[in-house]
């Protein structure tokens, strides 16, 4: 996932720990920025860095569960012998 460029307000600093990649940053909770208060106090944890977190979770989990149905009906097609191919556009 492609980071926007960070577009800093008057006040807020890039965040120290990711280096304002944001992601997986505990302290900024994946803006990438924080304001003067957040940077000395922390950030609350709220409802668009979870939904954000959750969201690039599952989109990664479909992904890896995809690969491994694709693998085993690509194994079921093979085995005894019998090679048939077929292209992955049938599966999907």
């Amino acid at each position: 996932m492609k980071r926007k460029p960070l577009n800093l307000k008057l006040g807020e600093v890039i965040c120290d720990k990711c280096h304002g990649k944001g992601g997986w940053c505990e302290k900024c909770h994946g803006d990438g920025k924080l304001d003067w208060v957040e940077n000395i106090v922390g950030k609350k944890p709220g409802l668009p860095f979870d939904s954000i977190l959750i969201n690039e979770l599952a989109s990664k989990l479909a992904k890896e569960i995809d690969e491994e149905i694709i693998k085993e009906i690509l194994k079921k097609e093979t085995k005894g012998g019998e090679e048939r191919t077929r292209s992955l556009g049938n599966y999907m």
